[in-house]
């Protein structure tokens, strides 16, 4: 029952997002990131799943309210400043994330909702390029030359189609 509204730097970032259930799919990249914290402040997120905390930390503060939430997974700096005052004065909790930290029972729910989600007709990401584990290397290769931009880097541990 949540209204998901999806950030992305891209469009292919935002189609996807709209795709995997967003109702709204807003741009982050520089040439729209003052419309997209415009958007947002209209429309109040409660919750926000951060994926660069580092990044986007003060655009979160601005758009949530007073007892908002921010869970964040992943950061681009290993040592983040937060605004303490301005997350304090709106009473904005933040929980980090660590994946190899959830229970195993918390994980085994979570692929059985992305099978289920996938068996009802959801794609899943775009893949870019698929790997075998012998082409580590190029498949870290495409990851740095922004190969990633146009979908998932995928390598396979046996028998694959690349």
């Amino acid at each position: 029952g949540a209204q998901v509204i999806a950030t992305s730097r891209s469009e292919q970032g935002a189609a996807s997002g709209l795709a995997a259930g967003a109702q709204v799919a807003l741009r982050t990249d520089q040439a729209h990131m003052a419309s997209t914290i415009e958007h947002l402040q209209k429309l109040r997120p409660d919750h926000i799943v951060e994926v660069d905390l580092a990044g986007n930390i003060d655009m979160d503060e601005k758009v949530l309210g007073v007892g908002g939430t921010i869970a964040s997974y992943a950061s681009s700096a290993a040592d983040t400043t937060i605004p303490f005052w301005r997350l304090l004065f709106k009473n904005i909790t933040l929980h980090l994330l660590g994946s190899d930290d959830f229970p195993l029972t918390a994980k085994v729910e979570a692929a059985k909702a992305i099978n289920q989600t996938l068996a009802a007709g959801w794609p899943g990401p775009a893949i870019a390029e698929v790997f075998k584990l012998e082409q580590i290397a190029a498949a870290h290769r495409a990851v740095e030359c922004g190969t990633a931009g146009k979908g998932r880097i995928v390598v396979t541990l046996g028998e694959g189609p690349a």
